[in-house]
């Protein structure tokens, strides 16, 4: 919510939805913390799922902004992955999610 927003808001002058409200809360979240989805467009089941959002947020943003580690977090969903993806009937598919965790460690690497 912007500042202008809030100030109608405190004074009981605004009066909105409180999905409009979560969706002001998201928006803030992202501008604080960085989103990994900007530029994505479309749902995509490896790179951009669409049940691992809620509210316009994504769960891996979340996690990456509330656990000092999720470098392990990451690296334990690509070994899930590279693991089970025989046992699915996608194998591809999940060797493509083991990749993204992978890349994702990879960049995290890099950023520290």
């Amino acid at each position: 919510m912007s500042n202008d927003s809030y100030d109608k808001w405190s004074e009981g002058s605004l009066t909105a939805s409180p999905q409009e409200l979560a969706a002001d809360a998201s928006e803030a979240f992202y501008a604080a913390i960085g989103s990994s989805m900007k530029g994505k467009e479309d749902w995509d089941i490896v790179n951009k799922p669409k049940h691992y959002h809620k509210n316009g947020m994504e769960v891996i943003d979340i996690i990456d902004a509330f656990t000092p580690d999720s470098y392990s977090y990451c690296m334990g969903n690509a070994i899930k992955y590279l693991l089970r993806h025989q046992d699915k009937g996608k194998p591809k598919q999940d060797l493509e999610k083991c990749q993204w965790y992978i890349n994702k460690m990879i960049e995290d690497w890099r950023n520290n």
